[in-house]
């Protein structure tokens, strides 16, 4: 018996969806004490890593599937983002394109930094333009946030549940 043949998919991005609370992200790397937060309310929480051979059109996909998976849970019903409505944080992941070989992590299949940055900013412009185009999102005064690359991201949420989902797009 031959195994099925198909085009061959491509896998460009690893997300996890995390349902929260409220969430509070260093957006900025300080010694002086004085960094920048983002402060989210209910909503989710998003970590992303680019995989090599990411491309532009992916993000496009990965933003549609942030904003309109229902995840959220509102009167025992589950919705997406935009019907809750709720605040999407947005954060770079480079370790979610580890693979384990061994005892140790190897990064092998991660996008280039400028690149994934690149595609990273991209998805925040694209996840805002979904939202900002919802009426029930745009007048309850939610917002799209993002990490910043580069730094450590400290992170630190509330959640009523383990509603934590991993999507390979």
């Amino acid at each position: 018996m031959e195994a099925a043949s198909g085009p061959s998919r491509h896998t460009s991005a690893r997300i996890v969806m995390q349902c929260c609370t409220k969430a509070m992200l260093r957006l900025t790397e300080s010694d002086s004490g004085d960094a920048a937060y983002a402060l989210a309310n209910e909503g989710i929480i998003v970590y992303v890593a680019f995989l090599k051979g990411a491309v532009e059109d992916a993000v496009k996909k990965i933003a549609k599937v942030i904003c309109h998976t229902k995840i959220c849970s509102r009167n025992e019903e589950l919705v997406s983002i935009l019907e809750l409505p709720g605040d999407i944080v947005l954060i770079p992941h480079f370790c979610l394109g580890g693979r384990l070989k061994g005892n140790r992590f190897q990064y092998h299949a991660i996008a280039p930094r400028d690149q994934a940055e690149v595609l990273f900013r991209s998805l925040f412009c694209e996840c805002k333009e979904i939202c900002t185009t919802n009426t029930n999102w745009l007048s309850s005064n939610k917002q799209v946030f993002a990490g910043t690359y580069g730094i450590r991201q400290v992170l630190s949420y509330e959640s009523n549940g383990p509603f934590t989902h991993v999507v390979e797009i």
